[in-house]
């Protein structure tokens, strides 16, 4: 789904998506309120491209106004929404004009959430039941040596356990934390998060992730394993990494 009162704007993700032969633009809306009627009239599409300033209703508030909201990508000129967009779970920001090569970077992002959802039903793991798993894997880590450290955010000073944290990502200017128990964006870059965690506990992968040691369960070709997350290995990152396998 597009949302954009823009008709240049819808005809550049459309072009974009005509380019891809397993993308589908299966509805366009010019309005937040028409996308938000077209949602609640059946409209179930994997992924929405969303402008964020809309008239009577912007992009973020059409997210809040869904309980369920899809896979949500924005796509906006304007660079000051980007930590509030990520609050909202957003899957990916693109700053307008973006290429087709960002565009296809985003997709890459979208394709792999959805390759989790569907891990995730195919095995009976439903959210429910990887929060308990999640709750076992604290209490056997509760005795830790390691202190939590706070990250500074738009929600103020967040408190985050090392055990939590699954991955961090790197997205232009922010980094976005991917924890147990949610996401939470810092606006530090992911060099300076590398710098500030111990280097025997995580490691730089790819220029936009850094993971920690103990998540890994297997490398196989180009992807890190994680659970049901796949992580690229950057070329000038796979030395590094081989040797680390090496030493463990």
């Amino acid at each position: 789904m597009i949302v954009d009162d823009e008709p240049l704007a819808q005809r550049v993700i459309e072009n974009y998506a005509g380019n891809l032969s397993y993308l589908n633009v299966g509805w366009k809306c010019d309005s937040a309120l028409e996308a938000l009627e077209a949602l609640h009239g059946g409209a179930e599409p994997d992924v929405i491209f969303l402008d964020i300033e809309m008239p009577r209703l912007s992009g973020l508030g059409l997210v809040r106004a869904l309980n369920h909201p899809p896979l949500i990508v924005f796509t906006t000129a304007y660079g000051d929404h980007a930590v509030e967009g990520f609050e909202l779970e957003a899957i990916d920001y693109l700053k307008k004009p973006f290429s087709f090569e960002r565009f296809t970077r985003s997709l890459d992002r979208v394709q792999q959430q959805l390759e989790m959802r569907a891990a995730a039903v195919e095995k009976g793991k439903a959210d429910g039941a990887l929060a308990e798993d999640d709750a076992v894997t604290n209490r056997d880590t509760a005795g830790d040596s390691r202190s939590p450290f706070f990250v500074k955010s738009d929600r103020g000073l967040q408190r985050v356990r090392y055990e939590e944290i699954v991955m961090i990502e790197g997205i232009g200017d922010y980094v976005k934390f991917h924890l147990t128990s949610g996401n939470l964006v810092s606006k530090r870059s992911l060099r300076e998060w590398e710098d500030t965690l111990p280097a025997a506990e995580f490691l730089r992968v790819h220029r936009s992730y850094l993971v920690p040691w103990e998540k890994i369960e297997s490398v196989e070709g180009s992807e890190i394993r994680m659970r049901n997350l796949k992580v690229p290995i950057g070329r000038a990152y796979r030395a590094q990494l081989m040797e680390k396998l090496r030493v463990r």
